[in-house]
């Protein structure tokens, strides 16, 4: 496995002031919702001490929603694992509520906390969006667990993911206050859309053949100053992906009139399954100053 010189911005804060966000709000609540104050601070645990990744949004490269051949979600034969039992998963999220800037395909942040006691089951996933109006994270323990089922027949032909409340104490506890606010469990359960769109791309990408992933790793110096001041020895390090040549380590754009420089990178590659494999469809490697997708002629090579 190797290691990343990160271009962007790297995420390790983002990691760092959702899980210290969750264990805040786990304090402020009252004691008689104790299920949902223990599950705050296991899931402030959890990102702090296990496995994490980015994937940025790529409808693209899943070709969701589009009429074309490339493969329709999941296929019959594919499984679907999480690469650790727990596994922290950062993605990009729209707010409604929140402004976007021009091109941006997202004006928020969401981090999943995913859970997979057994190989090949269920899947159990909360999740904490950041709200960039307030600029602080913030999320409940509500779960839901996640398993392979068919497409609905308006939706194309493969298998997607669905979900269900989870039956833990907390969730419980979470969806009385809901009901007793008016809110609906349907409503609940759109919340985790982004969630579950991160994840198929994440396990997609790692099916590629070829596919390579790359830690990018707290520098020691940061580590150390974490400790001294706030006397958190959490590793923020995490993983990214390395795919037809590209390391995936920041958000997609649309294209833009703006004049503003931009790092080369891949634009408009996407998965094709053949002969039960999962293989990587090409597109052009940009050393563009502008945003945006380009079209270029395709070439399907086998990873």
């Amino acid at each position: 496995m190797s290691k990343q010189k990160v271009r962007g911005i790297p995420h390790w804060r983002k990691f760092k002031e959702a899980a210290n966000a969750l264990e805040k709000l786990g304090a402020e609540f009252p004691p008689s919702l104790t299920h949902t104050k223990d599950s705050l601070k296991m899931n402030s645990m959890l990102i702090k001490n296990g496995p994490k990744f980015y994937v940025p949004q790529i409808s693209e490269v899943l070709n969701i929603g589009k009429q074309k051949k490339d493969y329709v979600v999941f296929e019959d034969d594919e499984l679907i694992n999480l690469p650790y039992p727990i596994t922290i998963l950062l993605s990009e999220s729209w707010l409604r509520t929140a402004p976007r800037e021009e091109g941006a395909l997202h004006n928020s942040w969401k981090i999943s906390v995913f859970c997979q006691p057994n190989k090949n089951g269920p899947i159990v996933c909360t999740s904490t969006v950041y709200d960039p109006n307030r600029k602080v994270w913030a999320g409940l323990p509500i779960a839901v667990a996640l398993s392979k089922v068919s497409l609905p027949a308006e939706k194309g032909v493969g298998y997607g993911l669905g979900r269900r409340y989870w039956g833990d104490p907390a969730t419980q506890e979470l969806l009385k206050q809901m009901k007793d606010s008016g809110l609906t469990e349907e409503e609940g359960l759109r919340d985790f859309d982004e969630d579950i769109a991160a994840l198929m791309s994440l396990i997609k990408l790692l099916s590629v053949q070829g596919m390579e992933r790359v830690k990018v790793k707290m520098p020691d110096k940061l580590v150390k100053k974490h400790a001294k001041h706030s006397n958190d020895t959490s590793d923020y390090s995490y993983h990214v992906l390395k795919i037809g040549g590209d390391i995936w380590d920041s958000p997609y754009v649309m294209e833009s009139n703006q004049n503003s420089g931009k790092r080369s990178h891949l634009r408009r590659g996407h998965i094709r399954r053949l002969a039960h494999k999962n293989v990587w469809v090409r597109a052009s490697f940009i050393q563009g100053s502008k945003e945006g997708f380009v079209e270029k002629e395709y070439h399907i090579t086998q990873m």
